[in-house]
């Protein structure tokens, strides 16, 4: 397999911190979904970064199957990325870290758990919690966030639910298939809880099984500083388990917020181009700052 990436290098002497870009699910190339990944690029390489950012598995110029990953898999291509920047005598390999954005997130504590070497982790919308928690929470607050009536966030939860019920022990096919027929014309079935297969040899089962994973276990093995940014409206992530996950492992002062009015949008309901550089433009300093 092959992946193909960009890395950009600051025009200042080095060796020079560096980062690696995660991208999150679904067929994102080095640029991301709506040029969110290149938009970061550039402002970290501003702030006198390297930054490598790469395509996904089957994405672009890269070979492989992301459909067919899971994070273990997915871990690999970011921890590859690490070793290259490691072999550059223009980067300093003892100021090497990770910025991952939603199941780039969820990626991170694979390659930073066995390689104690990482300086540094953030995570931008990642998951913190397994899979399944965190699709069906998803799912949950962001019908009651768009003003679904409780019944039918009752239903959608039902069919996330039912969907990894499946994909984890391959029984219950009939009442998920049954699930989704009768929401078939809803909005929601395809714009909220998305992904429904129907039939069973579509790869996306293997997929949502590889993806029910123990984090916590995870990210207690992560000994590099870690740094979680969250909008303040975005309801999809279940930030008690966060602290849930951290706190054994944290000092008081070591764990608290940090606010910024730049990040308080919703990103999963309005993430646009525009919206995106303006989101951002205070981002890496910040980052900076709290690392």
């Amino acid at each position: 397999m092959t992946l193909a990436g960009t890395l950009r290098i600051p025009k200042d002497k080095g060796p020079h911190p560096a980062v690696v870009l995660i991208a999150g699910s679904g067929a994102q190339t080095r640029d991301g979904f709506d040029s969110h990944l290149r938009i970061h690029a550039d402002l970290l390489a501003a702030q006198g970064f390297a930054v490598l950012n790469y395509d996904k598995r089957g994405v672009g110029a890269s070979t492989g199957d992301y459909r067919r990953s899971g994070p273990e898999d997915l871990a690999s291509d970011a921890a590859a990325g690490v070793a290259l920047l490691r072999s550059r005598p223009d980067i300093d390999p003892r100021r090497i870290g990770l910025l991952g954005f939603s199941q780039g997130g969820m990626i991170e504590p694979f390659v930073a758990s066995v390689d104690s070497s990482i300086a540094f982790v953030v995570n931008c919308g990642g998951t913190i919690v397994d899979g399944e928690q965190q699709e069906v929470y998803r799912v949950s607050a962001q019908m009651r966030a768009q003003g679904y009536p409780e019944a039918e966030t009752n239903e959608a939860v039902t069919v996330q639910i039912l969907k990894f019920f499946y994909a984890r022990t391959r029984l219950g096919w009939e009442s998920y298939l049954a699930a989704v027929e009768r929401n078939r014309d809803k909005k929601w079935l395809t714009e909220v809880v998305r992904f429904v297969p129907t039939t069973k040899d579509t790869s996306t089962w293997e997929f949502w099984r590889k993806i029910n994973v123990n984090l916590a276990e995870r990210w207690a093995r992560v000994q590099a500083p870690v740094l979680l940014v969250y909008g303040g409206l975005d309801p999809p992530h279940p930030l008690t388990g966060a602290s849930t996950c951290f706190a054994p492992r944290c000092r008081p002062p070591d764990m608290r917020p940090l606010k910024s009015s730049s990040i308080q949008e919703p990103t999963t309901i309005s993430w646009r181009r525009e919206a995106a550089r303006k989101q951002t433009n205070s981002w890496p300093a910040a980052i900076i700052r709290a690392i």
